[in-house]
């Protein structure tokens, strides 16, 4: 898991589609590859110092 978001945020895998969630209060977040969908968040504390919280792994349709 780790893997994938260093590949994620570093762009080096481009068949990850990553977007922003609307409609919610908070900073949320939905990875896409295939049918799998990953909820997160992110919580920045410096440039360099940051963390991500998983709400949520399932399957499309089943994790809205």
């Amino acid at each position: 898991m780790i893997k994938a978001f260093k590949r994620i945020f570093l762009k080096e895998d481009s068949n990850i589609d990553l977007k922003k969630m609307k409609g919610v209060s908070f900073n949320l977040y939905r990875v896409r590859k295939g049918n799998i969908r990953i909820v997160f968040s992110i919580s920045k504390y410096s440039e360099i110092n940051f963390s991500i919280d998983i709400n949520d792994i399932g399957f499309r349709g089943n994790i809205y």
